[in-house]
Formats: C-alpha cells, structure tokens, sequence
C-alpha cells in the first residue's frame, strides 16, 4: 500500500477514536466548569493543550491536505467511508468532526 493510503487510514482512525473522545471530554468540562481555562490545562503559550493542538493538526490535514487535493480527495473519502462504517459511523459524521 502507499504511505500516502497508509498515512490517510492512521489519520482517519485518529479523528475517529482520539479527537472525538477529546472533543467529547472538553466539552464536558466547559460545561462543568467557567473558570478561566474551562479547568483544561494549558500547556503552551497559544492557550492550547497539546490534545487541541493534535486535533487541530489533524482536522487541518485532512480539509486543507487531503479533501482539497484533486488526486488525493476522492481516495481520502473512500477510505473515510469505510473505516467510518467499520466503526459504525458515517462520512458525515467524520466530516462534523472537522471543524
């Protein structure tokens, strides 16, 4: 297989499983809490936790890198499609994550 078909299944399957659980948890716990930092530790000088700044890393190669890309976008959304349905979820809801 390609690294660059390798790299998207890596990439999806990080959306799906890491950032959706981080996304899940900070929401929470800006609702819990309206402290100052939404009681998430900030690690760096941005105001970004290092799990905001993976996510956003991600997001951004996935929109920007390979659903922008002619050559690379439709192969990215079959791939997406499938690993989504193995994980029971839809395209669509991977694309909600990309925000």
């Amino acid at each position: 297989m390609r690294p660059q078909i390798l790299s998207m299944l890596q990439v999806v399957k990080e959306i799906l499983v890491h950032c959706a659980s981080i996304s899940t948890r900070e929401e929470r716990q800006a609702q819990a809490t309206n402290t100052g930092n939404d009681g998430v530790s900030q690690d760096g000088q941005d105001g970004y936790t290092d799990n905001q700044r993976l996510r956003k890393a991600l997001v951004s190669l996935c929109k920007d890198g390979y659903m922008e890309d002619d050559s690379l976008g439709p192969k990215f959304k079959e791939i997406a499609s499938k690993i989504c349905r193995r994980q029971g979820k839809s395209f669509k809801y991977l694309k909600s994550l990309l925000v």
